[in-house]
């Protein structure tokens, strides 16, 4: 049971984390050519933020390859997110 869940993890890339929801909205919308992203709203201290996140390969080569796409899209502070 454990490989099977290990081959569906995949990385996530976190393109941004947003307070304002039209900014999220519009980085989505940016993003479309590298897939399709997902606006998740976080609890912070209080504060919601929207994190703008695309759906990564379960490769960690791949993964960092798409957050430099990511990257040279415009988002400079976009990272990798482990699987869960």
């Amino acid at each position: 049971a454990q490989a099977s869940q290990a081959s569906q993890a995949a990385y996530r890339i976190q393109a941004g984390s947003f307070s304002d929801q039209g900014n999220a909205q519009r980085a989505a919308a940016q993003l479309t050519s590298t897939g399709t992203a997902v606006i998740e709203p976080v609890q912070r201290g209080g504060v919601t933020l929207y994190r703008v996140t695309l759906p990564g390969p379960a490769d960690e080569a791949e993964a960092y390859a798409l957050r430099d796409k990511v990257a040279s899209i415009g988002f400079a502070d976009a990272r990798v997110m482990q699987p869960f």
